[in-house]
């Protein structure tokens, strides 16, 4: 699935990507009876808006729209223009230029800064909270601003935990197939095999099939030399 292309929040000069939504109240066109059709796999919704957060609320200031059923409506008396020079730079689409028009929310809303491609990351999928090395959190009272929390280093302890636990269970994976290969290749798994299950994992994929084309006297004689090659370099790389 695609992932689909965030409003933008613009917060003391600095530009942030709209993360997590947890109350009511941000605009739609659909409050201006406006129908919109999706502009591309990334963009379902068929829009896509930049807000400012002031000192004391919130803002929506641009609109990126794609085609309207029931044709365009005055949004704050101000009608789309077609340009390919927008602020969002997302879409050669209609787009609602110069709005100051404060946005009713309630509730708390999540902006991130600098994306980090964690090891937890899923390529294809939205981005998370804990994908941000910046995470500040807004809540807002009928669209006025009650407070502002900075999030990032609890969230980059989170992060590094969940990195933790995703290297764990791949390594619980990689030990589950490296064991049912052994097995189906030496047709059990004696004390010898487990003994060396586990520093055999550090070895690259085509090494590992390639040790089990051997014998199992030749495979565990070629594992051990091969790890104590690996072991070697390490303590090269370490001087």
């Amino acid at each position: 699935m695609t992932p689909q292309i965030p409003d933008r929040f613009l917060y003391h000069d600095e530009s942030y990507i709209l993360v997590a939504v947890y109350g009511k109240g941000l605009i739609t066109p659909q409050q201006y009876e406006m129908q919109t059709r999706s502009i591309s796999t990334g963009c379902r919704r068929g829009f896509c808006s930049t807000y400012e957060v002031t000192n004391d609320a919130l803002f929506l200031t641009e609109m990126v729209i794609g085609i309207v059923e029931n044709g365009y409506r005055p949004i704050q008396g101000i009608m789309p223009e077609r340009s390919s020079n927008t602020n969002n730079n997302y879409f050669e689409h209609p787009t609602y230029k110069g709005l100051r028009l404060l946005a009713p929310f309630t509730g708390r809303i999540r902006l991130g800064k600098d994306f980090i491609e964690n090891v937890g990351y899923v390529y294809g999928q939205d981005p998370k909270d804990i994908d941000y090395k910046i995470l500040l959190e807004f809540t807002f009272d009928a669209g006025k601003l009650v407070s502002v929390q900075d999030l990032s280093a609890s969230n980059a302890k989170k992060r590094d935990n969940n990195s933790n636990l995703v290297r764990l269970e791949q390594n619980r994976i990689a030990r589950q197939i490296a064991e049912s290969l052994l097995e189906l290749h030496f047709g059990s798994l004696d004390e010898e095999l487990l003994a060396i299950l586990e520093p055999l994992l550090k070895l690259l994929p085509g090494e590992f099939t390639r040790l089990l084309q051997l014998s199992r006297e030749e495979f565990l004689t070629e594992s051990v030399r091969k790890l104590s090659e690996l072991d070697y370099q390490f303590k090269v790389g370490q001087k």
